[in-house]
């Protein structure tokens, strides 16, 4: 049975129709009429292949082939994709994730424990270990004595194996997500975790408890006792029931973008330095509150806050908040937010057919891509950028 971007493409030639003349039909860009047509976007909702349907005199028999490869696909393309672009192994619900993921989590995950140590708090640790591991002095005692010390040695004790980091988190939380974006995220703290941060003004014991859980994990790694990871699929927008469902919990947390008498809540997630255009990720940034009627219902957005000046050329200022609708339709001279490898940033976009150009503050060359480049993608359009007089003069 022929992809759903197959059948997409057959039946336009059939008609006759040009990406641009479909794409002016649905209200949608060439550019997503392209990408859906390669495989590299889902396909649309119910309601826009009902249309396509319509628009392209679909007869019933392949009508309902072309809607049914429409569901499967939507439900899978994500999972698809990522699979096809880096390899992940797949075993019912459990997910090898990219070692670059997990490693990014992992020294979150080292740091947010550690950190959890009041910095009042002094203390000296003197443990005699294996000598096959950590760092110890000639007496081959392990010697810590600072948080940076203790941070140190988790890592290294959990070695360079991304199977013992991903049991550790697994361990330390009841849900592990791996986002469309590539990111794994943690939801829901487990009991150990919750114990492990009650003990942190006891060093000896926090010490002890978190020896033990690496210890635990590495075992389970070793037999192949990994923790489930929640994969990128449709339920995806819904994500806080669909993890609910998965960890086996009576209650549903509520949604980051969730709508409460008429202010649509979107979450901040990263900042720009200053000196710097690249998003680094930070937890605790909270929310900014607006009108719902902005919004559309259904699409999932996020805040960057601006604390450079790096976009001042393009219209962002210090002090502003951008705001950006993750995998949205691209228009030509859209602001966008680009994942570039590691690096996510915002940049113009401009259509050039089959490929677009991309274009920074006045220090950074513009790089030209293909649309179907997996390393170089637009992962969000700008919508809104939100400033007080206060944080701009700040």
């Amino acid at each position: 049975m022929k992809t759903f971007g197959e059948q997409l493409r057959i039946y336009r030639l059939r008609r006759r129709m040009t990406q641009q003349e479909m794409a002016d039909r649905l209200g949608l860009s060439s550019p997503y009429i392209a990408q859906m047509e390669s495989g590299f976007k889902p396909p649309p909702p119910p309601m826009l292949v009902e249309k396509l349907s319509d628009i392209l005199q679909i007869q019933q028999d392949e009508r309902r082939q072309f809607i049914a490869a429409a569901e499967k696909e939507r439900e899978l393309q994500s999972l698809v994709k990522a699979t096809r672009k880096i390899g992940y192994l797949l075993a019912g619900n459990k997910v090898c994730v990219p070692q670059k993921s997990v490693s990014y989590r992992i020294q979150q995950e080292i740091d947010e424990l550690v950190d959890s140590i009041p910095r009042n708090v002094a203390f000296s640790l003197e443990i005699v270990q294996d000598r096959a591991r950590g760092m110890r002095g000639g007496d081959g005692a392990l010697h810590l004595q600072s948080h940076d010390d203790l941070r140190s040695w988790a890592l290294t004790q959990l070695g360079d194996r991304p199977n013992d980091w991903l049991t550790f988190l697994g361990k330390l939380y009841e849900v592990l997500i791996l986002t469309p974006d590539e990111r794994l995220l943690t939801r829901h703290s487990s009991e150990a975790r919750n114990e492990l941060l009650k003990k942190s003004r006891e060093v000896g014991q926090f010490f002890q408890r978190l020896n033990d859980l690496i210890e635990e994990a590495r075992h389970l790694a070793e037999e192949q006792q990994l923790p489930d990871v929640i994969a990128p699929h449709e339920a995806w927008r819904n994500i806080d029931e669909a993890l609910a469902q998965a960890a086996g919990q009576t209650e549903v947390v509520a949604p980051k973008g969730r709508t409460e008498d008429g202010i649509r809540k979107v979450p901040v997630i990263a900042v720009i330095d200053k000196g710097s255009e690249d998003f680094l990720e930070q937890e605790d940034l909270g929310f900014i509150g607006l009108p719902a009627e902005w919004f559309d219902r259904d699409s999932e957005y996020e805040a960057c806050l601006v604390q450079g000046d790096s976009y001042v050329p393009l219209g962002v200022w210090p002090g502003c908040k951008a705001i950006y609708e993750l995998y949205a339709p691209v228009r030509n001279e859209d602001l966008v937010v680009v994942q570039m490898g590691d690096r996510r940033c915002i940049r113009k976009y401009f259509d050039l057919g089959e490929q677009m150009m991309l274009q920074g503050g006045p220090l950074t060359k513009p790089i030209q891509v293909g649309k179907n480049e997996t390393n170089v993608r637009v992962v969000g359009v700008v919508r809104e950028l939100i400033s007080r007089f206060k944080e701009m003069k700040s």
